[in-house]
């Protein structure tokens, strides 16, 4: 016997005789300054993952509730799930109960800031809410009933419900808070949560989102997950951290068990030394074993000796972990018969249970159940908790659930749960309100089923139960519940129900291929097909396989089963048919179409089971033939068409309308009646009320037909909108489809800053829909943008540091839709060598386009070629190119009737240049002049650049050099708006006398004039520095403020400059100074009528700068009112930072003159505009002395890049890579890419090392 006589406190005499387990962690410090590190970093907008793991009992859930208990991150949520063991086969079911703590948290907000929440949340998920609520039924208590779903293929489905669930995410995941979520016990998680759970992390548009996961070293293995492998992470700008959980040191122990029994550390030591060796430290086992020689007697407290003691003997004699288990089962037999039976009983429900499940077990009076619970939670069996003012309760630990369920046997288990499930089908008011809880209970009590019409229902349950899986793209739990309800078929089953069990199969079947089993799904249809009775029923079948190899791109193979299918069914087409054929099913389908389109809009709904299985099997086919064999793509649309005007519309007639519509345009020119039909898909999509079908007839027309008629930009909206819908119903298809057009389309009208930022845009979608053909041909034409700007190997090269050319070329050589992609290749190449001046060798990437044109007729830039093409010829001089000039001009002329704004302009430069070619300079210069003009007011300003470079030649040729001279010039304005640095650069060394003097020339200038061009002035930093010193000089602030803003004006060429200023998060007009006014105003900027209030504003929240070149063509802005009413041409507006805060705005503007701010004006504007802005500050509260404010001036003019910025050039001068700097600072490499752009950008280099360089010149680095 071993005695202790020293007394912790004196006050603590009569102090309980049982030990109090604290409920603070021992031992953790480091790993609670890790955590508390990362998820503080995560408050600055990184992604952050982290693995939290360790033994059964070491206190990983403790360790995290303690950390988001102890720490407060600002605003934002922390949000905790477990998976249960007995839950595994409810999908998201760690995500379910995460996100009802988070409707939770936020019903106890104020009602604006839930209504707030309300609005974030359905703007995000927009019509796609039934997709969250189905999962988490508890957000309609913030959003409300959710209207149903379209119900879409499998593979739709599934890219939907990652869709909604990402823009869900999303609202909760944003720069100005921080987003916790805590899954704990992965080891139990189905597939779908952990695929969930990478998508969301790995989701671009999150920020500041933390995700916690916690498991059991010996029961899962990250390498066996590859979903949320870390390895992963690396390049998707996500920070891993590692935190393993190891037993506490005897030096923790020892603490422990002082502050439990409340005695010093030295008193407790040798009994802390018995406990560790028996417990090697485990937390768990360790409070359970001080339970455990407490209740036996072995440690107490003695009244004489005022000691606690303890038989050492005794206690030695424990073997560990083993005996504490039996203690624990020991412990519940014990119980008093009723509280034995409740926790026998509420082991069944899981590890987490409601009070009023624990009610439905029993057939007693509800107060003699909650005593025999109160019971349980006395003795550390339970713990109890309120969830939306409901008690729940949940085990203590794992191990006293898992303990209580081995002590029922399997026919007690089977019971329970028998009982359980029947008595919840009893509250349902319809089958289809089947749950995964109430399923799984039946299932694990299904032997004791004995009728076989109950059989049959829980059949039926399990079907309604793996659609829903399927529906939420929990694919390995939709084919476990789908093989439960095969199993439960009867010897009879086929013959009783073979609609439900054809069904039934059918859905396995897609369910296996989704698993990645395509054997087994290979031999159910097999099977389904020998079994089919009718048409419908086989098309259905093919449906589904067609379907599975257009989502692989086999395109070859889908093409091949559709066809065998429709042979099946009486509907002959030759994989290879002649021209006749597609002639003759052209002209047939063209007699039996109403002459009017709009009388389509008259036929009744197709009623025809069989006529419609047919047209379904037919639309199946579509996509496929449409990128790979044009021929039967439009044998198909004329077959379809004919059975919908003998038969009736289908759903999804609409869209095989437009693709008719698709078919005239392209095929055979008829621009008109494809326009007219196009409106007919369009208006019965409207009338559809079918999002699907509405998504693919606008990106169809927006995309194709739009771009044949008048001007293509008319019709951008359609591609947007269609974008949109095709992307929230999950057809990626279409979606890809539509972004592939919208960039085709703006490649021959707008500015590559603009195509820049659309594709960047863009960009972040295809990480969503992982669409490899369009990433490469976007990234395609983003080569030919940098090769413009300069950024190549050379003026006409694609390739840079990050893209070769050869290893493109071989990569898209195995692609089955290389074709397009090849189309595109030699006519960026055929144009690149014009504008430079190589013919020949344009003449040759002409050449190599031209076998590519059929698969490209659809596509808007196919005009690219022949005017390219033609231009080179023409410069050429070469007779023996006659014919195909002709054809050049033909054919673009064609095009012109219809689009006169995208082709006439074209025509009328190639006619120009054959006029010149022929000697007929008269007609050639009457004829460039028109060429420029209707270039101009169509908006193709790159095409207005070349027509006035070609202008300027040509009169350079006849000795008219101030004629040509001017020409020239406007050129290389016009080039520059472009964006195209390197054509621009190459026109200055062409004519080197020209372009010096008219630089000095302008240089020179102090004032502009209405009618001067504006190019560029002496806006050096040293004279801006000289003068910010002269004006301060004067004690007058006013003065000082004005005469800055004046600077500003003056030096920028701007007519109007406005100052505003940030105050208390409002903006507020301070300055306002014009060729009649310099005034100092005081006034909210929603009440001035001096400036674009919209454009002020979104400069204000999202701190960018805005430089509107052409305000009035401007697609961003040109529906600005302000703009609009005031004929506004040029327009900057540049936030304002002080140490990093935003404190203001500086607003320019020039009505009569486009292109007035240049670029390389814009950071010494800024720096005229944050001194005005310091100068406000000292009008506030003049506190300091004039010299000091000088001084702190300066140094707000040293500010000239954001803290970003300099971090990452700072990580570039240490030789790191971009991949180096992203898992440096939790940031994607592309993010890192568009940062080292800004900064080269600034600095007015092309490459690393000049960077690093100037950097040093300019003693950025020592910042």
């Amino acid at each position: 016997m071993c005695f202790l006589s020293e007394l912790f406190l004196e006050e603590n005499k009569r102090s309980s005789r049982k030990p109090e387990i604290p409920a603070k962690l021992y031992g953790r410090e480091d790993e609670s300054a890790v955590l508390g590190r990362v998820i503080e970093k995560a408050t600055i907008g990184s992604n952050e993952f982290i693995f939290l793991h360790g033994p059964p009992g070491i206190g990983k859930t403790s360790l995290v509730n303690q950390v988001m208990k102890l720490n407060r991150f600002g605003k934002g949520f922390y949000i905790a799930g477990k998976f249960d063991q007995l839950k595994q086969h409810t999908p998201y079911e760690s995500f379910i109960h995460a996100f009802k703590d988070l409707v939770r948290q936020i019903l106890t907000l104020p009602d604006e800031q839930v209504t707030n929440w309300k609005r974030k949340i359905m703007e995000a998920v927009g019509r796609n809410g039934a997709v969250i609520t189905d999962i988490i039924p508890e957000l309609e208590l913030i959003i409300g009933k959710q209207p149903v779903v379209e119900k879409v293929s499998a593979n739709d489905s599934e890219n939907r419900f990652e869709f909604a669930a990402r823009k869900f995410a999303q609202v909760f995941t944003t720069t100005d808070q921080s987003f916790v979520l805590f899954l704990d016990d992965i080891q139990w998680a189905d597939d779908a949560s952990l695929r969930l759970v990478n998508n969301l992390i790995t989701d671009p548009s999150s920020q500041g989102f933390v995700v916690i996961v916690s498991y059991r070293d010996n029961e899962w293995n990250k390498k066996d997950f590859p979903d949320i492998d870390p390895s992963n992470y690396k390049n998707e700008g996500v920070n891993v951290t590692d935190i393993a959980l190891d037993y506490l040191s005897t030096n923790d122990v020892i603490h422990f068990v002082s502050d439990s029994l409340r005695i010093e550390p030295k008193s407790s030591r040798s009994l802390a030394r018995l406990l560790f060796t028996k417990t090697a430290g485990n937390p768990f086992y360790l409070k359970q074993l001080l339970q455990l020689i407490h209740h036996k007697g072995w440690l107490y407290y003695s009244e004489q000796e005022l000691a606690w003691t303890w038989d050492v003997q005794v206690i030695d004699q424990i073997n560990g972990p083993d005996d504490i288990i039996d203690y624990m089962v020991e412990k519940i037999t014990r119980l008093p018969v009723m509280v034995r039976e409740v926790v026998l009983r509420a082991s069944c429900l899981g590890n987490t249970f409601s009070e009023t499940a624990l009610y439905r077990l029993f057939d007693l009076p509800v107060e003699v159940v909650t005593e025999a619970v109160q019971h349980a939670v006395e003795e550390r069996l339970f713990t109890a908790f309120q969830d939306n003012n409901k008690i729940n309760y949940q085990f203590f630990h794992d191990r006293i659930q898992q303990a209580a369920y081995q002590l029922l046997d399997i026919q007690e288990k089977q019971q329970i749960h028998y009982d359980y499930g029947n008595f919840l089908i009893g509250e349902l008011d319809h089958p289809h309100q089947i749950s995964f809880e109430i399923v799984n209970h039946l299932n694990r009590g299904g032997l004791l089923i004995k009728e076989a019409s109950e059989r049959n229902q829980l059949q039926l349950y399990n079907l309604l139960v793996g659609l829903k899986a399927k529906r939420s793209a929990a694919y390995q739990l939709s084919k476990f519940y789908l093989d439960k309800a095969v199993a439960l078929q009867g010897e009879n089953g086929w013959n009783e129900a073979f609609d439900f069990h054809y069904n039934l199969f059918l859905e396995l079947a897609e369910t296996e291929y989704l698993c990645g089993n395509y054997a087994r799904s290979e031999q159910l249809y097999k099977e389904l097909l020998k079994k089919a009775r009718c048409t419908t029923e086989k098309t259905k079948v093919y449906s589904q396989i067609i379907i599975q190899y257009t989502n692989q791109v086999n395109y070859s193979e889908a093409i091949t089963q559709g066809l065998h299918a429709l042979s099946e069914i009486g509907i002959s087409i030759s994989s290879r048919p002649s021209k006749s054929v597609v002639a003759k099913e052209l002209l047939l389908t063209k007699l039996r179409l109403p002459n009017d389109p709009a009388l389509l809009k008259e036929l009744p709904e197709v009623s025809d089971e069989k006529i419609e299985a047919m047209m379904e099997l037919m639309s199946t086919i579509l996509p496929a033939t449409f990128f790979y064999n044009k021929e039967v793509f439009a044998i198909l649309i004329c077959k379809y068409m004919r059975l919908m005007v003998k038969y009736g519309r289908s759903p999804m007639a609409p869209a095989v309308i437009a693709i008719y519509g698709v078919l005239l345009c392209t095929g055979f020119s008829q621009f008109e009646k494809s326009f007219k039909i196009g409106k007919v898909a369009v208006d019965l999509a409207n009338d559809s009320n079918l999002p699907s079908v509405k998504g693919k007839v606008y990106v169809v027309f927006g995309g194709v037909i739009g771009q044949w008629i008048d001007n293509p930009k008319k019709w951008d909206t359609y591609l947007e909108e269609g974008l949109e819908l095709c992307l929230s119903t999950g057809d990626f298809v279409y979606t890809n489809m539509a972004m592939g057009a919208h960039i085709n389309s703006i490649y021959t009208r707008e500015s590559l800053d603009y195509i820049a930022e659309k594709n960047r845009q863009y960009q972040e979608v295809l990480e969503q829909t992982r669409d490899d053909f369009i990433t490469r041909n976007t990234r395609l034409f983003m080569q030919f943008s940098r090769c413009l700007e300069g950024h190549t190997e050379n003026r006409l090269s694609l390739s840079d540091a990050d893209f070769d050319e050869t290893t493109f070329f071989e990569d898209i050589a195995l692609d089955q839709i290389s074709n397009i992609t090849y189309f595109q290749y030699y006519t960026y190449k055929t144009q690149l060598h014009y504008l430079y001046g190589e013919d020949k060798i344009a003449m040759i990437m002409a050449a190599r386009t031209r076998p590519f044109i059929p698969y490209a007729d659809h596509m808007p830039y196919l005009g690219e070629y022949y005017f390219y093409s033609g231009l080179a010829m023409l410069r050429l001089g070469d007779k023996i190119h006659r014919k195909e000039i002709i054809n050049s001009i033909n054919v673009l002329s064609k095009w012109s009737k219809s689009s006169k704004a995208g082709f006439w302009h074209k025509v009328l430069l190639l006619q120009a240049e054959r006029a010149r070619l022929n000697g007929k300079k008269y007609q050639a210069m009457d004829l460039y002049d028109q060429a420029i003009s209707e270039a101009k007011s169509s908006g193709y300003e790159r095409n207005e650049a070349l027509a006035n470079e070609l202008a300027g030649v040509f009169y350079l040729s006849l000795g008219k050099d101030r004629v040509g001279k001017a020409y020239l010039e406007e050129a290389v304005q016009l080039y520059q708006n472009w964006g195209a640095k390197l054509k621009v650069d190459q026109l200055k060394v062409d004519y080197p006398s020209f372009f010096k003097k008219l630089e000095e020339s302008v240089t020179n200038s102090v004032m502009i004039s209405s009618n001067d061009k504006i190019n560029s002035f002496n806006f050096d930093l040293a004279t801006v520095m000289k003068t910010v010193q002269t004006v301060s000089e004067k004690i007058d602030l006013e003065e000082i403020l004005l005469k800055l803003i004046t600077l500003v004006v003056q030096r920028s060429g701007a007519g109007k400059g406005i100052l505003v200023r940030s105050v208390e998060g409002q903006l507020v007009v301070k300055a306002v100074v014009d060729e009649e006014r310099s005034e100092i105003r005081s006034e909210p900027m929603d009440d001035s009528a001096e400036l674009s209030k919209g454009i002020a504003r979104y400069v204000a929240r999202t701190h960018t700068s805005v430089n509107l070149r052409d305000a009035s063509k401007d697609c961003r802005f040109m529906t600005d009112s302000y703009i609009i009413d005031n004929t506004i041409h040029s327009l900057l507006c540049i936030p304002l930072f002080i140490q990093g805060k935003f404190r203001g705005l500086i607003y320019l503007e020039n009505k009569p003159l486009p292109n007035v701010f240049k670029e390389e004006h814009i950071q010494v504007i800024q720096l005229l505009a944050i001194q005005a802005i310091f100068v406000l500050k000292l009008m506030d509260t003049f506190t300091i002395t004039t010299e000091d404010s000088i001084s702190d001036s300066q140094h707000v003019l040293l500010d000239e890049m954001t803290d970003r910025e300099l971090e990452i050039l700072k990580h570039i001068a240490s030789g790191m890579t971009n991949q180096e700097i992203a898992q440096e600072l939790g940031l994607k490499v592309g993010t890192v890419k568009v940062h080292n752009h800004n900064i080269f950008s600034k600095l007015d280099v092309k490459h690393r090392t000049k960077a690093i360089v100037r950097a040093k010149e300019l003693n950025l680095l020592e910042r």
